[in-house]
């Protein structure tokens, strides 16, 4: 029964939300289901049809059926929710005063802004090339196919620590920091399906990636190419693979070019005996002293 009453609640939530069965992308550990299922009661409020209001953010005039709550006082329009991604967050945004949700609200909005699409994976994977950012689109629309972003989930390059790809629950490829690369053997020659490690099975009920990301509040991501069952045979099978290719290959672009920058930082740093070359050098020159000389070498030394 729990089952059937989940497919009638993601039906109506598909509905509510004006989205696709197969738009939903992102998952968070630690979040739970994408969206808020239940209406609150605080929801449901005696509205003055007279009464002019107007986003809080954007200043936008709003009407019964545009306003949107955030919190009790602080209303506002659809775009901007959308922007700040905050009815993600409704029981938790519930909680907090109309100044401090509104501080968020704008931080979120300011977030959003600042990330500029430069490069596009099928749209399940948006990169920012210049601010070395990237995010994973929690949703897309299903008429424009605009991505639905979560301000929250937009990080950096270094915050990569790994990714793996898994086949109806099965670990099919892994990389990462200081891991060697995937390689392209693990897809046939066609992008028709996994050449080495698959089940024999003609259906793939899931296929997704987790990314496990360092030094930040989020541990882990998930991108959910397939997520009900569908036939090896179908076009649509090969396509996610296909994506999953394209993906695993972005990131794996972007953590050989991460390594490469943390080596030449450290190479960047020069050695006790380059250091002492060069107080050596302003020794000669007289810029220093004899004394100022050799303290400067044994601090070197002892280092």
């Amino acid at each position: 029964m729990k089952d059937s009453h989940d497919e009638v609640v993601k039906e109506e939530m598909y509905a509510r939300e004006g989205l696709d069965e197969d738009a939903e992308i992102c998952e968070i550990e630690g979040l739970g289901r994408e969206y808020d299922e239940d209406i609150d009661d605080d929801d449901i409020e005696e509205v003055d049809e007279d009464e002019k209001l107007s986003c809080a953010v954007c200043g936008k005039e709003l009407h019964l059926f545009t306003k949107k709550k955030v919190t009790k006082g602080l209303y506002i329009c659809g775009d901007c929710e959308e922007k700040s991604a905050v009815h993600r967050y409704k029981k938790e945004m519930r909680k907090l005063s109309p100044e401090e949700a509104l501080r968020i609200v704008l931080k979120k909005i300011e977030k959003a802004e600042n990330f500029k699409i430069t490069k596009s994976i099928d749209g399940f994977l948006l990169i920012d090339g210049p601010k070395r950012l990237w995010t994973v689109p929690y949703a897309i629309k299903s008429l424009k196919k605009i991505p639905r972003i979560d301000p929250a989930l937009i990080f950096s390059f270094d915050a990569i620590q790994s990714y793996e790809l898994f086949e109806n629950g099965n670990c099919m490829a892994k990389g990462g920091l200081g891991m060697p690369p995937i390689g392209g053997l693990l897809f046939g020659e066609d992008g028709d399906g996994f050449s080495a490690n698959s089940e024999d099975k003609d259906i793939c009920e899931s296929l997704q990636i987790r990314v496990n990301l360092r030094n930040v509040s989020v541990p882990k991501i998930f991108i959910n190419l397939i997520f009900k069952e569908i036939d090896k045979e179908k076009k649509a099978y090969g396509s996610a693979v296909l994506t999953a290719q394209k993906i695993l290959s972005a990131f794996e672009n972007i953590i050989r070019a991460e390594e490469k920058d943390e080596q030449k930082t450290r190479g960047a740093a020069a050695s006790p005996a380059d250091e002492i070359k060069k107080y050596k050098e302003l020794l000669d020159m007289g810029a220093i002293s004899p004394e100022e000389y050799e303290k400067k070498k044994n601090e070197l030394l002892n280092m």
